[in-house]
This record gives C-alpha cells, structure tokens and sequence, in this order.
C-alpha cells in the first residue's frame, strides 16, 4: 500500500523529497517575482504595501517552517523504520543463533571470545561469563593445539576461510570438532574478528576408527587362523588363491596357473578321485563342498587340509562361481593318534595305579531303592586299602564285608546310584582307620563305581596346619597393630582386621587404595623417600613414624617397620610392614613435652625464686625470677656459678651455703624460713626460702633444691590463681570439686550445661542426683575405693540428665592431697561421650553384616561349581537319552533341581550385596509354590502352613532373587512369632486401583493396578507402638544375638524399590498381616517373552571345528566343560590355571579361536590370563564364567572389554548357545 502513495507522488519519477523541493523553488521564485508587482499594483499606498510586505514575509516564514517540519518528519520516520528493521533483523539472527544445535562463536583477533552462543556455553558446561574475554585454546586437546593454532593462521591470508577438527574437554569428556570458520576484516582489510561454526563429529570419527579397526581385526583374525581363501570362476575357468593358499599346500605363486589343474596336481593321488567327485557333487547339486584330503608338498611330506565352500549359480541353475577355504588339519590328526595311543596307555595306568578302584553291582529292594552294593570288580590298590585278599571281597556286599560301616556312604552310594549324578566326598571309613577321598559315578545302568584315596595322613597333616594356621590368624586379627603387604607401587595386598580400627575403611576398602592415599600430605615425601630407598634394595635404617588421615577426618600417628617380600630369584616383588598405633604414646610425648614447657613456664612465671645446686653447691639450673634477682639474663648463665659469684656478698654467700649443707647432710627439708638477699642494685629483700634436698633414683642426695618467696609479691600470686579459675570456668568439659566426703564444693558451667542441673542446686549435696542406676553398686564402691586409697579413677559411666534422658560419660576424677599427703578434695573431669558409643555399636552391626555377607559369597561360589556340574553332566545325559523315557525325565527332574539350588544360591548373594538387578515376569503365585518345601522346613513341624492363590494372579516385573528374599524374610518373622507352634497362611489377590488407593498407595501408583501378597501369623501381635518401628533398620524386639533387625527392613526397601509399599496388620493376642503391594504388569508381555525364550532354545547349535581353550581349576568342571564342547563339535585343549593356558597358547602356532576361561584360577584370574591373551590376539573372544554374581561395575568393566560372562550354573544349552553366538560374531568381524 505504501509502494502506491509513493507512485502517485512520483509524476516525474523523481523521488517524493525531490518533487517537493521542485515545486518548493518554483513556488518560491514565482513569489519573489511577482509578489511585489502585484502588490504594487493592486495597493496603492505605501504604508499598505509595507504592511502587505510584512505579511507576505510571515506567510513565507510560516510555508519554509512548515515543508522544513514535512521534510525532517519524512527523514526521521524513515530512520526509524530503518532502526525497527535493524532491531527485528538482529533479533531474528539472534533467535536463528540461539535456536541452532551447532556452536557459534566470535572471537577476536587474539583469540579471545566475543561471543559464545548458548549451544556452546551447554556443550562445554560452562557459563557466558567464563568464557567471554578468554582464549579457547586451554579447552583443546594438547595434541591438536599445535594444528588449531596452524589452521587460524591460515584465516589471516586470502581468502580468509579455514576447516580444522580438533578434540575438546566438555562436559562430557573429550569430543571431536569440525570447525567453519571465517573472518571479518576492518576497513582496512585486516581481520578484525573471526566468526566460527562448529559441529560434534565424535561419533562420526568413532564410526570411521570402528571401520578401520574392523577391517584390521578380520586381516588378523584370518592371518591368525591361517586360514586359506580361494574362488574359481566358471566362465573363466579361473582359480584365485590368496597368499594363505600358497603357504598351506606348500606352492610357489610363480609355479602356479590360476587353474583347477593345478590344484589337482598338489594333491595326494589316492584321494584325488573322491575329492573331484564330491566336488562335482557339490555343484550339480548346489550344496556346499566339505571334505578333507592330503596334499604334497615339494619337500615331499604330507599335510592334511580341510576344505569348506560354496557353490553361487544363476536362477536357471548354471554355475557361476565357488568360493571357499581351506586349513591345515594335521595337527588336530596327529592329536587324534596320539589320543588312540594315550588310552591305551591309560589302561596300563589304570592296573598299575596306586588309587583304589571298586565296581559294585546296585542290589535293589522291591521298591527300587538301592540298599547294598556287591563288589564285582577291585584293583590292587583298592584291595592294599582294604587289608583283605581280592577272594574275600570280590562277590560280598558292602554291609557284609563292614557292619558297622558308616550311614554317610550308603547314603551319598545310594543317592548317585539314584540319580546318576557324579559326587566326590570325603569322610573316614571308622572300620579301616581311614579318612578316604572317593570319586562316586555311575559307569552304566546297575552298576557303581568308586575311585578312593587314603588321604589319612594328608588330613592329619592339614588338621595340624589349619589349627596352626588358625592360631596364627587369631593372633593377625587379634593385634591392634597393622600388618600389611603393598606391591612395589605402593597398592595394598592384605591387610589385617587392625586397620578397620585405625583408619575407619573397610578391609576390602584398603585393598582398593594406595598406600599414599591414607598418608596425611605433609609425610608424602618422608614416606616415599622411605619406600623408595626399601624398593631399591637399601635397608631400612629403623623405624619412623607418620600420620594417617582416619576416615572420621582425625590424624592417626604409626611407626612403621618394613621388610622385603623377595622371590626365589631373590628379586624383590613385595613390601611387608607393621604399623603400630603411636598416637597415645605421641600424644604422652608431647603431653609430658608440654607438661614440662609448663612446668617451666609455670616456673619461670610463679612468684618464687627457685634454683638447684649440686653436691660442691655450684648452681645446676633456676627460674627466670632468680636470674633476675641475681642480675643475670638467663638461667643458663647461672650454671656453673657458686653464691661467691653472685651479686650478694661474702656473708650472705657464707649463710646460705652453711643452711644447703645442712639440708643435704640432715636429708631433712627445711621450710619457710626467712633470710635477707643484696639485689644487684644494692637493695635488700627479705625471702621466705624452702629447701629440700634432690636424691636420685637410689635415694641419695645429689644436691638441693630451694625457692623463696618476695613477701610482697603475694598479691601477684593470688592473682595468678583468678586466672587459672577462670581457665578452669570456661573449660568445655565438666569439671567438679569434691571434699573428702563427696560433697560437691565447686561445678563450672559445662556441668551446668551437661547435667541441666543448676550451680546452686547441685553445691552442697553429693553426685548422687546424676545417678542413672545402669551401673551397680558394687561399681561405685569399686571407685570410691580407688580414690580413696590415692589413685586416679578413669571409666565410662551412664548419668541421668534432670530432665530424665540418660548420657554416657568418660570421668576422671583425681584425689587433692594436702601437704601432709592426707587427701583433701577430689577433682572430677566429665566429657559427654554418647553419640561416640552410639557410632561405635552402630559400626560392629554393620561389621557383622558385613561378614555374613563375605560368608554367603563365599559358600554361594563353592556350590555353585557343584551345581555346575550337576547341570553340565545332566545336560550330556539328555542328549544320550531318548526323551519320553522315565530315564530321561529322572534326569530333567535333577536339572531341575539343580537350577532351583542355583536360585537359592542368589539368594545368599543377597546378603553379600554383588549381585545386580536381574528383572523378569514373575507370577507370585509360581514363587509361593516354589518356595513351600522350603518353608516347612523352614518353620517346623508344629507350624501348619496354608496358602490361599488367586488363580487368575496378574503377573510382575521383578528380580526373583530379591522376591524370593522377601518370601524368606516375611516367612522367617512369621515363624519367630509362634515359637509354641500355629498357622502361617500365605494368599494372593488382585488389587484395583481404586482399592490401593485406598490401601495406601504411595505417590503416583494409586492409577494402576496392584497384587497383593499377604503373610499372616497366629502369634500374639504387635503392639501399636511397635508397629511404628518395625520396619526401620537395626529395630528388634527379640533378644541380642537372636536378631539383626534387618529382615522386615530388607523387605520394606526391595518393595520399594521394586514400585510398591509394606503395611502391617495386627492387634495385641491376633497375630499379625504383612501385606505386600506390588504394581501388576501386562500379561501380553509375558506370553511374548516366554514364546521369545522357547523359540531361543529350539535346536542345539553345533561347533564347526574352533579351537577353544577351556581354563578351570576344578577337575570335575574342566572334564565337564571339554566334554560338552567336543561332543557339539569343537577342538579342545583344557587348563587348570592361567601358566597352563600361556603354555598351550604359545605351543599352538596358530591359536585358539575362544577362550572359555573361570575367573577365580589359583594364581592369577582369568580376567588377568585374558589380557594378555588380547594382547597376542586383539580379535580373541573372551567368554568368562564364575560361581560369583558380578556386582554392576564389574558387569560393565567386562562389557567395555567385549568380554561376555556366564553366572555358574549355566546349563550345557545356554553354554553352547553362547559359544557358537561369539564365533558368529568373530568370524563376520
């Protein structure tokens, strides 16, 4: 609309200013002309005309004001369209700059910022202000500091552009930058400021170096391999070899023609006609080409290779091409004749070998359950252990040949001859005398076999050293000493249990740490130079003391002593040491060095002149009052003086010299008599002096020791006393003075403070009123007596405060003797201790819950190896058996079995606290009926255990182990409930959400539906105010020692945690109801997940020839796991540590393809043997397996290492499973 104004402004296609300013001058001049000619003829008169003039001048003025207003109105709206433009194009530019993802900044020509935008100041995590006005170059990586400086040099130089990348700390660590940038140059043509764009290409160089190294890893996987690859084309009839192929079959590239004949030349002509049939069959039927064959080298020895390919055909059929590859298999072939040769060996072995052996026949009652064994078959080591000869045992049943035999080996030979399952056990055999080591399995249907070793004496000898062992263990834990190992880097080994005490950390704490770590800062550099000088090979040149930083924040003082922990080479691997806690001797030391600073300034500061001499009466030492009576500076310049060398005269030296002699030789003090003295100024004073005589250790004297009083200086004594009663007043402890009857003579304010009781109230009267009535009678006469016969009494004692609240104290009270010796008053120093004590019980409850869980660990990690067993050799025997058969479902019964006792052991983790969330769809219903065995054994006979299901139960999201602890607690606090016996009632239902709101629900949940698990006891109840408790951690009613106070705790916070909440149920005499709230979950979801798991587990996967190399210290586990592997089809070679596994590798030219590898192996683990194995091949895959659950940061230590892990047990399937998963992977690397 304003473009039309404007064009009907524009007659002449001027500009609008222009048009007016035309017509302005034309108008003017037209005025100028002819104004006067008109007024001259149109008004006569000469005044009229004058006035007329001084009109037209006005409207002249009035016309210029007023196209001068236009005009300038004209150019100021257009200035500030101009402005508004400007303003709305700079916030639109502002907008685009804060709204994109990539950085914008300005800096100047030095580097320093100008402008950050907000994308850069998030992605750097840091604010405006602290980047504005600094250079960007701290924030780029040291390495790419030097290209950055480079690429902005370029800036600086037509055309003024540069590209650069460089790496920079954000705030999320080191990320690559792809920068644009350009500059903007002055009117001079020199860059002023330089404008930069920016993107994250992180992932983008992450995805270009995981290229690069894919490609290397597949290069080095087939170098390794040694594995050949070749394709022959049809058309063509072209066969291409890679260098692999050369070397396998022994050819040079120059004699070779690039055809199928010459193929056919290397090989052995014995099998030349079945491979070029099966060849031949491979491609007319399309399938692919597998075969072995051997082939001559031009050295004339013979290699067996194996040949794996496949045939690519066009849709009609005809061949294009195939395409395959080879391996040497020699080596797997002579270890299969040397296997031949080896059991042939084994059974010479086995006649001669000096482990008994017997085959016994199971003799069965009518109920099929076994009840004798006959001898069939016995070695002669067997019959050596049985003091018989082999005529009076083989045929005779095991209960003939030994009446009194024990029921523990019928019953573990009855149990394997029922479930087929291998056991090893230990015992004595009471009839031979014997503790026997036996190996238990069934050999075939009907029959047992029993390998056995005395292993009498090996027991004897361990008994002996485990009780030693023992002892010496007792005495470590038992010293409050540290005892301690570190590596050569100063990292700790071991530790005893002193240390939890000295520096507040936990043993497993310590072993993480440095030892500089504890080291307060200012002993670093003693205590490395220390280290340094031991790690060297000089010695120790004695003991030196530094301090520790406790946990708590408090410095600790140690004295430590080192040795060297050298190997057999003499070569020094480790430092042992024992630190001793020195703080209260340090504190004695500079107490008693403070003491007698004191002494001294208390000495110097009294009043009294007092000085000692010895025997010839020269002065030994004095204050610093009688230097100054004696016109001296310094006490030290009186030794070595007599009283001839004193400013006083021969006189006065004469008198007192003749009182010292008669001191010493009368051994009788003598007491405040009074004697004149000259001063250096002439004057005289007259003393009230005491002298005693100084005797040693023996009781002689060795000289004097006298002090004299100014009388006139008395005033400054009492003094003196204000300000040490003020001291005492402001003393932050409680402080009490007694006479010798007890009766409270003087309180300062901190025991007004602590006991609430008022000065007033209290003086007068006895401690009585503080008496809490904790502490017996027997207790108070014990102190009273001990104070009273001159000793100090130091203890901890329980007080009442008035308003009625007990606190716990640490006293001291001291006896005031007079100068005669007879005690006058007691002084009683109070420091409130209660929330120490209360932290000090805390921390033993949790050291105990500590321990339980190492425990638990512990005996989690030993059983599951025996369930892995049970599981693996389980597994073998359903591949063996034909499925339907009551064989085969007596074996599925038992891996049954084995996987709950697997679930049991993750409920001991529980306790350890190692084991990571593992959430699946669970219905409770299942966990109640898993768990009811366990529960009536769990509550006993005279408790009747009834369940009451919801049949249609939703189902949950949630950890079985932890469910099942929740299970466990509930049932175990039911059953503590009625010790004399009754009803424990277990039920499930639904829960809408309209009814668990009103349950209860917590914030959030009361929209979605619920089940409700429900534990109900018929025991006394629990009272009201319990109920408010119960669920805090460490809260018990029951005795000490009969509970942690951790149960329903443990409960309320897996609930929790899980999404639901706890409430209790109960009155006094009822009984009580837990009831558990858990949040429901779709059942579409579950039906997925379990067609997803079945469809997992549909065929078995079968091995292709991989090499694998097992490690496993446990024999039974080792055999097993070898087993399972070569049985689906893999090469195995087994290890039983990690120096057994490096030498298999090293005597394997071309490696293994997997290692399959325990984690806990005596010696070194198994995460330690797989880093050096990825060091001699970065492409291994790594499959590691523990009895122990792996805690989350260990679960992603692994992953990061591409290192994947199975918990034990892990039946055969989910073990072949992931195997041939890792290979897949590794193969198409």
């Amino acid at each position: 609309m304003n473009s039309k104004k404007h064009s009907l402004l524009k007659p002449f296609g001027q500009p609008f200013e222009s048009v007016i300013t035309i017509v302005y001058i034309v108008l003017a001049l037209a005025w100028i002309v002819f104004s006067d000619r008109a007024l001259e003829a149109l008004i006569p008169g000469a005044e009229e005309q004058a006035m007329w003039q001084t009109w037209k001048g006005g409207f002249y003025v009035l016309m210029t004001a007023g196209l001068l207003y236009f005009s300038l109105k004209r150019i100021f709206d257009r200035v500030r369209q101009a402005q508004r433009e400007l303003a709305s194009s700079e916030e639109r530019y502002r907008m685009l700059i804060e709204c994109q993802t990539d950085l914008v900044v300005k800096v100047d020509s030095g580097n320093r910022f100008l402008f950050v935008s907000p994308s850069y100041c998030k992605f750097f995590g840091k604010t405006e202000e602290e980047l504005l006005g600094h250079t960007f170059l701290p924030l780029v990586h040291e390495d790419d500091r030097g290209a950055t400086e480079e690429a902005i040099s370029k800036i600086f130089q037509p055309p003024h552009t540069a590209y650069m990348e460089q790496r920079a700390m954000t705030r999320d660590g080191w990320r690559w930058l792809a920068w644009q940038d350009s500059a903007i140059l002055d009117e001079q043509g020199h860059v002023a400021e330089i404008i930069g764009v920016g993107r994250d290409v992180t992932e983008q160089k992450q995805a270009e170096q995981a290229f690069d190294l894919s490609s290397e890893r597949l290069r080095l996987a087939t170098q390794a391999a040694q594995v050949g690859i070749w394709e022959y084309e049809f058309p063509t009839d072209r066969l291409i070899w890679d260098e692999q192929m050369f070397r396998l079959y022994g050819v040079d590239r120059e004699q070779f023609k690039d055809c199928l004949d010459s193929w056919r030349k290397t090989i052995l002509p014995e099998d030349l006609p079945r491979v070029e049939t099966e060849f031949g069959g491979a491609i007319e039927g399309g399938h692919s080409f597998d075969t072995a064959f051997r082939v001559v080298w031009k050295d004339g020895s013979i290699h067996y290779i194996r040949a794996l390919a496949t045939v690519e055909k066009k849709s009609d059929g005809e061949p294009v091409r195939v395409v395959g590859t080879n391996w040497d298999v020699t080596p797997h072939r002579e270890m299969l004749a040397a296997l031949l040769e080896s059991e042939q060996d084994y059974r010479s072995l086995f006649e001669n070998m000096t482990t008994g052996f017997m085959l016994f026949e199971v003799l069965r009652s009518r109920a099929n359950v076994p009840e004798d064994f006959r001898i069939v078959q016995i070695n002669p080591a067997a019959v050596e252990l049985a003091e018989r000869p082999p005529a009076e045992l083989v045929g005779r049943c095991l209960k003939e040949l030994y009446p009194d035999i024990e029921s523990h080996w019928i019953d573990v030979f009855s149990k394997v001859a029922m479930t087929g399952t291998p056991s090893a056990y230990e015992n004595r055999f009471a009839s031979l005398g014997r503790v026997l080591e036996t190996w238990v399995f069934v050999p075939k249907p009907g029959q047992l076999a029993v390998v056995f070793s005395d292993n009498t004496a090996r027991r004897t000898a361990e008994d002996a050293v485990f009780r030693t062992q023992q002892q010496l263990q007792m005495i470590v834990n038992n010293t409050h000493d540290i005892i301690f190992q570190i590596d050569l880097q100063g990292n700790y080994i071991y530790v005893n249990d002193a240390a939890k005490e000295l520096t507040g950390y936990s043993v497993d704490q310590i072993l993480s740490m440095n030892m500089m770590d504890l080291i307060c800062p200012e002993f670093h550099a003693v205590v490395h130079e220390r280290m340094k000088r031991r790690i060297s090979g000089d010695p120790e040149d004695g003991h030196f003391a530094f301090q520790i930083q406790h946990r708590a924040g408090h410095c600790v003082w140690l004295e430590l002593a080192t040795k060297g922990v050298y190997d057999v080479q003499g070569n020094l691997e480790a430092v042992q040491g024992v630190a001793r806690d020195i703080t209260t001797r340090k504190d004695a030391e500079c107490e008693l060095e403070e003491s007698r600073r004191f002494l001294r300034i208390i000495i110097d500061a009294i009043p009294a002149r007092v000085f000692w001499k010895d025997l010839e009466l020269v002065y030994v030492g004095c204050n610093l009052s009688f230097a100054a009576d004696s016109g001296l500076t310094h006490p030290e310049e009186l030794v070595g003086k007599t009283d001839y060398d004193m400013s006083w005269g021969a006189s006065e030296a004469e008198l007192y010299r003749a009182n010292d002699r008669e001191v010493m030789e009368s051994g009788e003090p003598c007491i405040c008599y009074e004697e004149p003295q000259r001063r250096p100024d002439g004057s005289i004073s007259w003393l009230s002096t005491s002298k005693v005589p100084i005797r040693n250790a023996d009781g002689d004297i060795i000289g004097v020791l006298g002090a004299y009083e100014d009388i006139s200086a008395r005033k400054e004594l009492e003094e003196e006393r204000v300000r040490l009663t003020a001291a005492i007043n402001q003393s932050a402890e409680a402080m009490v003075v007694m006479d010798a009857r007890g009766i409270v003579q003087y309180v300062n304010p901190a025991f007004e403070t602590l006991t609430g009781y008022a000065k007033e109230a209290v003086l007068g009267g006895t401690l009585a009123m503080i008496k809490s009535g904790e502490q017996s009678d027997q207790f108070y006469d014990n102190l009273w007596s001990t104070i009273q016969s001159g000793e100090s009494w130091r203890g901890r004692i329980v007080n009442k405060h008035k308003d009625g609240s007990l606190y716990t104290v640490d006293s001291a009270i001291s006896p005031v003797h007079d100068s005669a010796g007879k005690i006058v008053n007691y002084v009683a120093t109070i420091r409130d201790v209660t929330q120490e004590e209360e932290m000090e019980r805390h921390m033993l409850q949790i050291q105990k819950m500590e321990a339980v869980g190492r425990l638990a660990g512990g005996v989690a990690h030993d059983f599951n190896n025996i369930l892995q067993a049970i599981l693996g050799f389980s597994g073998i025997l359903l591949m063996e058996l034909e499925k339907g058969t009551s064989q085969y479902d007596d074996v599925v019964e038992i891996r049954t079995a084995a996987r709950r006792a697997g679930e049991l052991t993750r409920q001991l983790l529980a306790f350890s606290s190692k084991r990571k969330v593992e959430r699946s769809v669970l219905n409770l219903n299942d966990m109640v009926n898993g768990n009811e065995k366990m529960v009536t054994r769990l509550v006993g006979a005279n408790i009747q255990f009834v369940s009451e299901l919801e049949p249609e139960l939703l189902p949950v999201e949630a950890d079985a182990s932890q469910i099942d602890q929740v299970l466990l607690n509930l049932f175990i606090n039911a059953r503590d409930a009625m010790p004399a016996g009754g009803t424990l009632q277990v039920s499930t239902r639904n829960v809408s959400a309209e009814e668990s709101r009103a349950a209860g629900a917590v914030n959030g949940a009361g929209e979605h539906r619920f089940i409700c698990l429900s534990v109900k006891d018929t025991g006394s109840g629990i009272d009201v105010d319990v109920q408010k408790h119960v669920f805090e951690p460490f809260f018990t009613t029951k005795q000490v020692g009969q509970g942690t106070g951790l149960g329903l705790s443990v409960v309320y916070g897996i609930v929790q945690l899980h999404g639901g909440w706890v409430a209790v149920e109960s009155r006094p005499g009822e009984g009580a109801a837990f009831l558990v709230y858990l949040p429901a979950y779709d059942r579409c979801g579950i039906d997925a997940k379990q067609e997803t798991v079945a469809a997992s587990y549909a065929a078995t996967p079968e091995g292709r020839g991989e090499s694998i190399l097992v490690v496993e210290d446990d024999p039974v586990l080792r055999d097993l796991n070898v087993r399972m592997l070569r049985n689906a089809g893999y090469v195995v070679e087994a290890a039983s540590n990690a120096d057994q596994a490096l030498d298999a590798w090293n005597n394997r030219s071309d490696g293994f393809d997997l290692l399959f590898c325990d984690i806990v192996l005596p010696g070194r683990s198994g995460e330690d043997l797989a880093g050096d194995l990825i060091l001699k091949n970065k492409a291994l895959p790594v499959l590691l397996c523990s009895g122990h659950s792996l805690d989350a940061e260990a679960f992603k230590s692994f992953k990061k290492k591409g290192f994947r892990f199975l918990e034990k047990p892990v039946a055969i399937l989910p073990l072949l499973q992931a195997v041939r998963e890792m290979l897949d992977e590794s193969s198409s690397v």
